[in-house]
């Protein structure tokens, strides 16, 4: 059952900062599934299952600006869609109010996370 403990509610801007990783779920499948030879994958579930879980939080993100983090896998999906993400890649190309209102997106963004699920997350600005 969802909870709103297990809800991380965003806003459209921290959405779209969200969703730039969603949007590439083979590109987190392959953090969260590859290992090297002594080391395990960071989660055990196959590279199909975490496209498919994070495609589910795409669409859930998109329908309703929330994304349930009920289990360890989606917890994961999120730290490395928001730790590996590359929105701010292109910022060069942005005013400066666009810089300045998706900066302040992701601070708000990584304080949440922080509180609500103890990730300690920082959001790569450039």
């Amino acid at each position: 059952m969802q909870t709103p403990q297990d809800t991380l509610k965003t806003t459209s801007t921290e959405a779209d900062i969200i969703l730039h990783m969603l949007d590439a779920p083979d590109a987190i499948a392959d953090a969260l599934t590859d290992h090297a030879d002594n080391e395990s994958p960071a989660v055990e579930q196959s590279y199909d299952a975490v496209i498919f879980i994070a495609t589910n939080m795409a669409e859930e993100c998109r329908k309703t600006g929330c994304i349930w983090i009920h289990n360890t896998i989606r917890k994961a999906i999120l730290e490395d869609a928001c730790d590996g993400s590359t929105f701010f890649a292109n910022c060069d190309d942005w005013d400066k109010n666009e810089y300045s209102t998706y900066a302040r997106a992701a601070t708000r963004l990584e304080k949440k996370l922080l509180t609500q699920f103890k990730l300690h997350i920082a959001i790569p600005r450039r």
